[in-house]
């Protein structure tokens, strides 16, 4: 049996399938006292979201209820 996270990631991780990262930034959060860097992927949603506005973006966080930034972790995928 799985982790009951898995699913709700997978689901999140499908969702950007088929778009195109047009950008990436850092954004400074300063509004609890210090500052903290959040990592952000802006795709162009336009592709498969004719609804909303063209772009979404994405923080990276350290977990789901977004308690602070997180690392964008490359993993070694190769054959």
């Amino acid at each position: 049996m799985s982790h009951p996270d898995k699913e709700y990631l997978q689901k999140q991780l499908d969702d950007l399938k088929g778009l195109t990262v047009v950008d990436v930034y850092v954004d400074e959060d300063t509004t609890m006292g210090y500052t903290e860097c959040w990592p952000v992927l802006v795709f162009d949603s336009a592709q498969k979201i004719k609804d909303q506005d063209s772009f979404i973006a994405y923080a990276i966080s350290s977990d789901m209820e977004g308690n602070g930034p997180g690392y964008l972790m490359p993993l070694d995928v190769s054959d």
